[in-house]
C-alpha cells in the first residue's frame, strides 16, 4: 500500500455526529417515536421551510428524530464526544435534512474556507443517499460551517467521484449550542426507481476537527467493506414529483494565445479567439440521464506536471477535465491497478489528446479539438446499470513545414464510442458486466499509413462477494481488434507495446499484415473486509495481438502475471498509534511464449507500513527486492533479444504533519541501488502547507533526484560499413546515464467567498543527462556485464549523421508551467472563468524523441510548446 493510499483510507469521507444529553431539537418538542438504529421516517409538508440553517418552523417539529450516533473513529463502535440529532422532510419536489450539531465549545468549531469541493481540516457534516437503494451507489452532500459546499457521486459501494456537482442548497449558522446545517436536495439531482412509495438508503457523518473524530448515523465500521452497504434508510417518501428536468449551461470563451515564430529574432505570432458552446443535461427519465457538451473548452483545467519519460512507455494522466470525469464510473474496465490508479479498455484521455502526428513546429496544435460529446449514464430498477458515450473530434493541421512550406494532418476526425451494462444481484454483491469499445479515424494521405483505421475491444466482467461482504471473486475476459492499411498495422507490431520484431520472442512481424487481434483474460480473490486481515491474488494473461491504445490504455501485451498481497489493518487506537498498516506484495511477471526461467521477466517482492499516531502526524516507509531470482527482461533492449535483469532494490520513508497545524511539514525520501552497485540513486521531496487563515493557504514543494543508471538505452539499427557501403546491423546499445532532476511546486489558493476564489500554481523543472560509456549489446544471456557488453566505436543510429557521438544524446531539458485561475460562481450553477497559462519548454539535445519506440508518448520530451494562453469564460446556467 503506497503512502497516498493509506492517506486516502485514513481520510475516508468522514463526517460524523455527536452525543451531549439534550432533551430537544433547538428548543422544540421532541416528535414521538424516534428512528431506530437504521431506519427513519420522513414526513411529508405543504409548507416548505425557509433554509437558513435554523429550525425555528413549526414544520421541523412535526418531523421524526433521528438519534443515537456513534463514533466510529478513532474508536469503533464507542459513544461519541458530543451528540447530533437529526430530522428529515419532504415535498414533491426537494429533501429536507437538518443536523444540529452539538459542541459545548462553540468557539473552538473549525471552519475553513475554501473552494467548493476542496478538503480541509474542518468541521463538517456529510448527508450521504443512496437514491435507488442499491446499497452500492449513492450521492454525498456535505457542508463545514462555514457554507462550503462538497458533493460526490458514490459507485461500487465506497469509489468516490468528486467531479459531480448537484445543484442543491444548503445553510449553516454557529450558535451557542454548537452548529447547525439546513439541507434542500432537489430529487431531480438524484436517480431513482419511479414508484408509489419509494425507500432510499440514508446516512449521516460527522468530522470534529479538533477531536480527529468521525461519528455516523447509522454505526460505519471500518472493519467492514463499503459505505453504501452500511448506510440506513429513510422510508415513507411517497407523491413524489416527476424527477424529469432540464439543465443548459450555454458559455462564452475568448482566448489570445501567443507563441513565438522565430525564437532566435524574438518574433511572435498572436491569435485571438472567440467560442461559444454548451452542456446539457437532461433527465430522459427518473433514473436516466443524458449530459452532452458542444464545442467543450477546458481551459480553467489545472495543467499536468511536467515530467521526462526516457522509458519506451506511455506516460499515464489523470483526467481533469469536468465532461470525461463527472459520472464515469459506469465506465470503468480496470486491467492494471498501482499507485492509486487503474488503467484498462476506457481511457478518456485518448479523447482530444494532442495531435499523434503533430510537427512540433509553434503554431501547430496542442490539442485536438472536440466537436462535440454525449453520454447516458443511469440505473433501472432491476440493478441494471447503463453507460453509453460518444464523442467527435475535428480534424487538425501542422503549421506550415519550415522548409517546404506543406500542410500536413497532424490528427484525422475521429468518432470515439464507448458503452457499458452492469447487471448486479443480492443488493449489489454479484454483478455481471459487459463493455465495447469504437474508435473510427478518417485517415487521409498524410495519416493512413501512421495511424489505424479503426479499433475494436471488448469485454466481460464478473463479481461475486459472499460472507456477508467479506469475500469477492472477481475476473475478466477481453478482447480486441485494430485495422488499417499494412504500413499502419507494422507500426503497431514494432511498437512499445508489442515489439514483434524481438528476437527469440517466438513472435512473427508480418509487414503485409493489415489487422492485428488479441485477446486478455483475469481472475482473482480477495478478503475485502473483516478483522485486521485482508489478501489478494490474482492471475492474468494478455496476448501478443491484445491492442487497446487507441480509446483504452496498455503499456505491454504478450505477458502473463501472477500478483499477491497481504495486508494488515490495525484500526483501533493502542497507546501508541491511532493506526497502523502492513502490507506485504509480491508478483511474478512472464512472457506469454512460456513459463521457462528464461522467460521470467519480473519477480518482486516488498513490505510497506504507515503508522498515523494520536497527535495525527504520519509515518511511513518500505522496501523493495526486485529481479530476486534470475530473470530475462523482454522490453529493455526496446525491440532486441531478451536481456539478463539484474537484482536491485529500493525502499522509502516519509512523514505528513498534524493537517491541524499552521504550518504543515512532509518530507518524502527513496533511494535504489541495483547492479552490483553500478546502477544506483535517490530521491529527496520536502514540502510546508502554510494555513495563513482560515481562507488563504500555501504549499511549496521541492524535489531532486539523482538518477546513475548503469544500462540506459541509447539505440538500436545501427549501419555498418561493408566494403565502401553502409548497410543495416542489428546492433542494441547502452551507455551510463548520470540524470540530476530539480522541480519544484506552488500552490497558492485564497478564498474570498465560498463562490469567489484565486488559485496560483506554478511548477518549474529541470533535468540535465550525461552519457558515457557507450556499450553495444554482445551477450544478452550473459550474467556478468563483462561478457554482456562489449565497447561500441563504429556505427551510427539512424537518422543521426555517421560522424555523431554520445555526447549528442545529453541533454538540459527546462519546463515551466503556470496556471492561474480566478473563479467566480455568480449564480447556481453559472460561472465566470478568467485564466492565464503559461507554458515553455525547451532542451539543448536534438535527441527529441530519444528513447521512444513507435507509438510511445513521444510528447513527453518536448511536452509544451512556448506559450501564453489568456482566458475569459462565462457561463451562465438555466434550469427547470
Amino acid at each position: 500500500m503506497s503512502p497516498g493510499t493509506a492517506l486516502l483510507v485514513l481520510a475516508f469521507p468522514v463526517a460524523t455526529l455527536a452525543q451531549v444529553q439534550i432533551a430537544s431539537l433547538g428548543g422544540l418538542p421532541v416528535r414521538a417515536g424516534a428512528a431506530t438504529s437504521t431506519s427513519a421516517a420522513a414526513t411529508k409538508v405543504t409548507t416548505a421551510p425557509d433554509i437558513d440553517g435554523r429550525d425555528n418552523e413549526d414544520v421541523w417539529a412535526q418531523a421524526q428524530l433521528i438519534d443515537g450516533f456513534r463514533q466510529f473513529q478513532p474508536e469503533e463502535d464507542s459513544a461519541p464526544t458530543f451528540r447530533t440529532v437529526a430530522r428529515v422532510m419532504f415535498d414533491e419536489k426537494y429533501l429536507y435534512v437538518y443536523v444540529r450539531m452539538y459542541d459545548p465549545h462553540p468557539d473552538s468549531i473549525v471552519g475553513l474556507l475554501s473552494r467548493r469541493d476542496v478538503k480541509t481540516q474542518s468541521d463538517w457534516i456529510h448527508v450521504i443517499i443512496d437514491s435507488y437503494h442499491d446499497r452500492r451507489t449513492g450521492y454525498e452532500f456535505a457542508v463545514n460551517p462555514r457554507g462550503v459546499k462538497r458533493d460526490y457521486y458514490i459507485y461500487d459501494d465506497g469509489k468516490e467521484d468528486e467531479s459531480w456537482d448537484g445543484i442543491w442548497d444548503v445553510a449553516t449558522r454557529i450558535d451557542s449550542l454548537g452548529w447547525s446545517a439546513e439541507f434542500r436536495i432537489p430529487f431531480d439531482q438524484m436517480r431513482f426507481s419511479k414508484s408509489a412509495n419509494v425507500t432510499m438508503g440514508f446516512g449521516i457523518w460527522r468530522e470534529v476537527a479538533r477531536l480527529n473524530e468521525n461519528d455516523s448515523w447509522p454505526l460505519y465500521r471500518k472493519s467492514k467493506q463499503g459505505i453504501s452497504s452500511q448506510i440506513g434508510e429513510i422510508t415513507g417518501l411517497d407523491g413524489l414529483g416527476n424527477p424529469r428536468h432540464l439543465e443548459v449551461t450555454p458559455y462564452v470563451v475568448t482566448k489570445n494565445v501567443t507563441w513565438p515564430s522565430n525564437p532566435q529574432e524574438s518574433q511572435y505570432m498572436r491569435q485571438q479567439d472567440v467560442t461559444a458552446g454548451a452542456d446539457l443535461k437532461y433527465g430522459v427519465t427518473s433514473n436516466l440521464t443524458l449530459d452532452a457538451t458542444v464545442n467543450p473548452d477546458f481551459g480553467q483545467v489545472e495543467s499536468d506536471p511536467a515530467v521526462l519519460n526516457l522509458s519506451n512507455f506511455e506516460t499515464f494522466r489523470l483526467e481533469r477535465r469536468p465532461f470525461f470525469v463527472e459520472g464515469m464510473g459506469i465506465f470503468h474496465f480496470d486491467m492494471n491497478c498501482g499507485d492509486n490508479t487503474c488503467s484498462g479498455l476506457f481511457y478518456s484521455r485518448r479523447i482530444g489528446r494532442q495531435p499523434e502526428l503533430t510537427n512540433y513546429q509553434s503554431g501547430s496544435p496542442t490539442v485536438t479539438s472536440i466537436i462535440g460529446a454525449a453520454k447516458l449514464t443511469g440505473r433501472t430498477a432491476g440493478g441494471l446499470s447503463v453507460g453509453v458515450l460518444d464523442a467527435y473530434t475535428a480534424k487538425e493541421t501542422n503549421a506550415p513545414d519550415s522548409v517546404t512550406g506543406a500542410v500536413s494532418t497532424a490528427e484525422p476526425p475521429t468518432n470515439y464510442f464507448a458503452g457499458q451494462l452492469i447487471q448486479e444481484f443480492r443488493d449489489g454483491q454479484t454483478s455481471v458486466g459487459a463493455m465495447l469499445t469504437a474508435v473510427n479515424r478518417q485517415n487521409d494521405a498524410y495519416t493512413g499509413d501512421s495511424l489505424r483505421g479503426a479499433a475494436f475491444a471488448g469485454g466481460l466482467r464478473f463479481e461475486h462477494q459472499f460472507d456477508n461482504r467479506t469475500y469477492a471473486v472477481r475476473g475478466w475476459v477481453a478482447g480486441s481488434r485494430v485495422a488499417g492499411t499494412d504500413s499502419a498495422i507494422a507500426v503497431t507490431q514494432l511498437s512499445s507495446a508489442h515489439y514483434y520484431q524481438r528476437p527469440g520472442s517466438g513472435l512473427v512481424y508480418d509487414p503485409s499484415r493489415t489487422s492485428l487481434d488479441g485477446d486478455a483474460e483475469k481472475i482473482s480473490i480477495e478478503k475485502i473486509g473483516g478483522g485486521v486481515f485482508r489478501f489478494w491474488s490474482g492471475l492474468s494473461r494478455i496476448s501478443p495481438g491484445f491492442e487497446i491504445n487507441d480509446l483504452g490504455y496498455l503499456q505491454q501485451s504478450g505477458v502473463q502475471t501472477w500478483d499477491n498481497w497481504i495486508g494488515l489493518e490495525y484500526n483501533e487506537p493502542t497507546t501508541w498509534y491511532r493506526t497502523l498498516f502492513i502490507d506485504f506484495t509480491e508478483n511474478n511477471n512472464w512472457t506469454t511464449q512460456g513459463f521457462a526461467s528464461q522467460y521470467l521477466a519480473a519477480t518482486n517482492a516488498a513490505v510497506t507500513a504507515h503508522v498515523q499516531l494520536h497527535s495525527s502526524w504520519m509515518f511511513y516507509g518500505g522496501y523493495d527486492a526486485n529481479q530476486f531470482f534470475g530473470v530475462y527482461d523482454p522490453t529493455k533492449a526496446r525491440g532486441g533479444p531478451a536481456m539478463f535483469r539484474h537484482p536491485f532494490h529500493d525502499g522509502f520513508v516519509g512523514f505528513s504533519g498534524d493537517p491541524r497545524l499552521k504550518v504543515i511539514p512532509s518530507l518524502d525520501f527513496n533511494m535504489f541501488d541495483g547492479s552490483g552497485g553500478l546502477s544506483h540513486g535517490w530521491g529527496i521531496g520536502p514540502s510546508v502547507l502554510f494555513q495563513f487563515s482560515s481562507s488563504t493557504r500555501l504549499q511549496v514543494g521541492l524535489h531532486y533526484d539523482l538518477n546513475w543508471n548503469y544500462q540506459e538505452w541509447v539505440g538500436n539499427g545501427y549501419q555498418k560499413l561493408v566494403g565502401t557501403s553502409y548497410v543495416a546491423d542489428s546492433v542494441y546499445t547502452f551507455a551510463t546515464l548520470d540524470q540530476n532532476t530539480v522541480s519544484a511546486t506552488m500552490r497558492f489558493d485564497a478564498t474570498f467567498t465560498p463562490r469567489l476564489s484565486f488559485q496560483f500554481y506554478a511548477q518549474p523543472y529541470i533535468s540535465t543527462g550525461r552519457y558515457e560509456n557507450w556499450r553495444k549489446l554482445d551477450d544478452p544471456r550473459a550474467h556478468s556485464y563483462s561478457d554482456e557488453f562489449k565497447p561500441f566505436t563504429d556505427g551510427a543510429l539512424y537518422p543521426i549523421d555517421l560522424d555523431s557521438t554520445l555526447s549528442d544524446y545529453n541533454f538540459k531539458y527546462l519546463q515551466l508551467n503556470v496556471n492561474t485561475v480566478l473563479r467566480w460562481e455568480y449564480r447556481r450553477g453559472s460561472a465566470l472563468y478568467v485564466v492565464w497559462t503559461h507554458g515553455r519548454a525547451f532542451s539543448n539535445s536534438n535527441q527529441e524523441y530519444q528513447g521512444f519506440s513507435p507509438g510511445a508518448d513521444a510528447n513527453s520530451l518536448f511536452a509544451v510548446h512556448p506559450m501564453n494562453t489568456f482566458l475569459i469564460k462565462a457561463s451562465y446556467w438555466f434550469g427547470t
